[in-house]
């Protein structure tokens, strides 16, 4: 049976790289029926924080990343890892290494200079330790092969051959005792009987030590697949710049979780043209075969395309509660009315999240606030005998919005005018710019006595 996990570290935010590499676990274990575990690495004590855990947690959620089993703790599994340690010891696939770290620096230093590579072979590989070492704090090392070569059978990149002379011996516990992260990550994914590991590229490189780990331990390895970085627009590393913040953030800007999934998952995998999907079609669809190995471009503008798309398909009644919620927008009161729902319809289909809302709506919520450019471009040059004419032939007829541009045509005809400058004056008067809806949603929305009352306070 297929296993998956995704294993984050509590040392910071979940930024979208994690969070695509969690998504692409999860829909993997799910198009084969199998299981997500979630595991926590939080064997770096001093950076490892209780907050950034719980939001991780809440991130996962929000995103619809739903574990099966976890979270594991590192930190709660320490004695599983000395004991692997000491299996290696025994084996003779490590050894007690007692340099200090100014020696350590020191051989890291020329073997720099030499190689141009910092990778040492401690003395200790090949020294027992002797009386005058006794008590002495050490590390052990597991001992890398000096000869052959290590071959990864990546599932996204194809194989990925490494020279075993090119290898580190690595920490794998430190001389106070505690696991590394190579070592912890192999006991777990054996113990937890991980079958495949999906992850970053910047994690190729740990992949044959822990291959090597495992074959020591006397484990079954993993299929690993590792996804191509993840790019900004401009084909640098992604960064805060490109929107590269935490992933409840965007849920804090007002997108939807369904948005945010598929943009990520998006980014490396593909199936036909098609740009949206929903969490059964992934479920069914997801495969490390239509993965790509070429880094993929994250833009939060396509992101915005998406979660307006997203929001186009919610209900009214779905919007009102989501703009509520995201944006602390109560608008249930335009569904009662028939012109102010088919502005709530409006809006709706031109907002990309939910803050966009409350400033497209502003000149209904509240008072008007003309634009400095359209008042020196429309206003300026608009009479006030246009708007006096506009506001009488709206109050002589039977109320009806739809009428309102044909109201402008005669007034236009009257004054010797085009229809727009009657219409965009009275636009700006209505809703203080000219990125506004239809005038007929407009007026209709606003009502009579509140359309009356704004064109008033211009020819007062």
């Amino acid at each position: 049976m297929v296993k998956t996990r995704f294993a984050p570290s509590p040392t910071g935010h979940l930024h979208v790289g994690g969070a695509r590499t969690a998504l692409f676990s999860y829909y993997y274990a799910k198009r084969h029926g199998g299981t997500f575990v979630l595991r926590i690495e939080d064997t770096d004590f001093a950076r490892s924080k209780k907050e950034y855990e719980d939001e991780i947690l809440k991130s996962l959620k929000w995103l619809g990343v739903h574990w099966d089993e976890g979270p594991y703790k590192q930190s709660e599994r320490q004695e599983q890892y000395r004991a692997a340690a000491q299996k290696l010891l025994n084996s003779g696939n490590a050894y007690k290494c007692y340099l200090t770290t100014e020696e350590l620096e020191k051989m890291r230093a020329e073997a720099q200079a030499k190689t141009g590579q910092p990778r040492i072979r401690s003395p200790w590989r090949d020294r027992k330790p002797g009386a005058s070492e006794e008590g002495k704090p050490f590390a052990l090392r597991f001992r890398y092969p000096d000869v052959g070569q290590t071959v990864v059978q990546d599932g996204i990149l194809g194989d990925v051959t490494f020279e075993n002379s090119e290898g580190d011996d690595l920490i794998i516990l430190r001389s106070d005792g505690t696991p590394t992260y190579q070592l912890s990550v192999v006991v777990d994914d054996l113990d937890m009987k991980i079958t495949h590991v999906i992850r970053g590229d910047d994690h190729l490189n740990n992949t044959p030590k822990q291959l090597l780990m495992i074959k020591a331990l006397g484990g079954t390895p993993p299929q690993y697949a590792h996804c191509p970085m993840i790019l900004g627009p401009d084909k640098a590393k992604l960064s805060k710049r490109h929107g590269a913040v935490s992933v409840y953030m965007y849920a804090e800007e007002g997108f939807l979780p369904e948005a945010l999934r598929n943009a990520l998952i998006r980014l490396g995998w593909s199936h036909g043209d098609q740009e949206l999907f929903s969490d059964e079609e992934l479920k069914q669809l997801f495969s490390l075969e239509a993965c790509g190995k070429s880094p993929s471009v994250f833009d939060v503008q396509k992101l915005s395309w998406i979660n307006g798309e997203y929001l186009k398909q919610k209900s009214p009644q779905e919007f009102v509660s989501f703009v509520k919620e995201s944006a602390s927008l109560d608008l249930s009161s335009m569904l009662q009315e028939e012109g102010s729902k088919k502005l709530l319809e409006t809006v709706q289909r031109s907002a990309h999240k939910a803050k966009d809302v409350p400033p497209l709506l502003s000149w209904y919520l509240g008072e008007v606030k003309v634009d400095p450019v359209c008042q020196e471009k429309i206003l300026k040059e608009t009479q006030k005998e246009w708007i006096v004419t506009v506001v009488s032939e709206f109050e002589k007829q039977v109320w009806n919005p739809d009428s309102a541009v044909e109201i402008f045509k005669n007034v236009a005809t009257q004054y010797s005018l085009k229809m727009p400058q009657v219409a965009k004056a009275v636009r700006v008067l209505l809703t203080g710019n000219l990125q506004s809806p239809d005038m007929a949603i407009v007026v209709g929305a606003l009502g009579k006595e509140k359309v009356l009352k704004r064109l008033r306070q211009f020819t007062a």
